[in-house]
């Protein structure tokens, strides 16, 4: 998302700037704080929402919810949008306690989409594109000339395999066919410090939910970052973590996806790093199923956790 050869005040001014960036790879939920080690004469800081394209490059569309963070001392107060433009919301919050702040989303609104059941398998119905204003694309004239100068023969196509379809337009849907609605919900956290660090707040046992097993504001390149996921309190084992580092936007050819990390059998898993910076952690739960036999669950988190590794 930014470099770091920069403080990060500066970072989250070019930060505001990335989101301009268009990007085209899956979108995790994100939260970015200005500061992540809190300055001791700060007492408020701003944290930047979105949907992170291209592996937490830029922000590439925003998404509808409100924030709750809970103070050192324990208290929580839910925190409204100070802005909320097409691609990033903003917010500002108080961090006058001394202590580790968590910062969540809450009360989400959930992205729901359709699946049809066509020939024994759940494609997701899709709405068409507009084309309003666009040129019929003109074929050009591929014929080879051969040495005299007339037209040579067209060679072969090679026959390429048939790949199964994904998804059907919703004019296509037969009459009778079963649909139903899978809903997203995208969920994201992060942690800030100020002065010295506080214990964060631990599972409350509904629901999916990540806690750090390493303290937040102890991530270290030297030591690595552990992690633990568990659904309604029993540890989720088996689930794959994207981890992916920041980068500026004038750093496109930067490094950014790091090796994937899978939890254990108790639902944890160790995050490497090689170079400090700011990272995002995400995943998917359930976890994407590509075989398309098998019906969609009826809602899916997409998670993610911002963190900043320190030397």
């Amino acid at each position: 998302m930014f470099g770091f050869n920069m403080t990060l005040r500066q970072s989250f001014a070019l930060t505001l700037l990335s989101f301009m960036v268009s990007a085209s790879y899956a979108a995790s939920p994100f939260l970015l704080p200005e500061q992540f080690d809190v300055d001791a004469r700060t007492n408020s800081i701003s944290i930047q929402s979105g949907l992170a394209g291209d592996n937490f490059y830029a922000s590439s569309r925003n998404f509808k919810t409100e924030f709750v963070v809970t103070a050192p001392d324990g208290t929580v107060k839910n925190v409204p949008a100070t802005a909320e433009l097409k691609k990033m919301s903003l917010i500002e919050t108080d961090v006058s306690q001394s202590g580790t702040y968590g910062i969540g989303t809450v009360n989400t609104v959930l992205q729901p989409t359709r699946y049809a059941l066509i020939d024994g398998q759940w494609l997701r119905v899709m709405q068409p594109r507009p084309m309003a204003g666009m040129k019929p694309e003109m074929k050009k004239d591929e014929s080879k000339k051969d040495e005299k100068g007339g037209t040579a023969k067209p060679e072969i196509a090679k026959a390429e395999p048939v790949k199964a379809p994904t998804s059907i337009l919703e004019s296509k849907l037969p009459a009778d066919a079963k649909i139903i609605v899978s809903n997203t919900l995208n969920q994201a956290i992060t942690y800030v410090t100020k002065g010295a660090p506080s214990p964060i707040a631990g599972f409350t046992g509904k629901g999916f939910e990540v806690r750090p097993v390493t303290h937040p504001s102890e991530a270290y390149v030297t030591d690595g970052f552990v992690i633990e996921a568990k659904e309604d309190g029993k540890p989720v084992s088996g689930l794959t973590f994207n981890v992916s580092h920041g980068a500026s936007q004038y750093d496109r050819d930067s490094k950014r996806e790091r090796p994937d990390v899978v939890t254990d059998s108790q639902g944890r898993a160790k995050i490497s790093f090689d170079q400090t910076g700011v990272y995002l952690l995400s995943t998917t739960y359930p976890a994407t199923n590509r075989d398309r036999s098998v019906e969609p669950p009826a809602q899916v988190v997409n998670y993610g956790l911002t963190l900043e590794v320190a030397q």
